[in-house]
């Protein structure tokens, strides 16, 4: 059995897990952290959306103006939401229970209804599940693959005269 094409389709297959694990989890909103803390709530125009390939087409990105509440202004946003949207939809600014201060690293602006699941047990469950089924999926079908191949050509050996070492004799 050659082992190239049965590693080579297990890695395959790993990333392609985790694509759709990262999937998964964006639109069940599930996460291990704590319940994330909504910064500022506002209301936006949406004026266009698309499925965003990332999270394999199961979440969309809107371009929106957004006004936040108390404010008079609107600002140029991108909004994450679990389908299309249209027209006026309520948004909020979520800090991830990771993320630091104001705009940190788990800010992002989101549809009121956008779900959110605190589960650490449930997430470390898919994040190793889903990855590792994919992984042994790629393996079976790579070792299947390598059967299928023909054999490698055998190597031709070439056969050399051996050299006689002289040595000298010590006295």
């Amino acid at each position: 059995m050659r082992w190239g094409p049965t590693i080579g389709t297990g890695i395959a297959f790993l990333l392609v897990g985790i694509w759709v694990f990262i999937g998964v989890q964006s639109r069940t909103g599930l996460t291990p952290s704590a319940e994330p803390s909504v910064r500022r709530t506002g209301v936006a125009e949406v004026r266009s959306c698309a499925a965003d390939p990332l999270n394999l087409w199961l979440t969309t990105i809107c371009e929106a103006d957004v006004r936040w509440e108390g404010e008079e202004r609107t600002e140029d946003k991108r909004i994450h939401s679990v389908g299309p949207r249209v027209g006026a939809v309520d948004v909020q600014l979520r800090i991830d229970g990771s993320g630091t201060g104001r705009g940190g690293a788990g800010a992002k602006i989101v549809t009121a209804d956008y779900p959110h699941r605190y589960d650490g047990v449930l997430f470390f469950l898919l994040m190793v599940g889903i990855p590792g089924a994919s992984m042994t999926i790629g393996v079976f079908l790579g070792s299947w693959l390598s059967r299928l191949l023909p054999a490698p050509a055998p190597e031709k050996l070439t056969l050399r005269p051996m050299e006689r070492k002289r040595s000298r004799r010590k006295r």
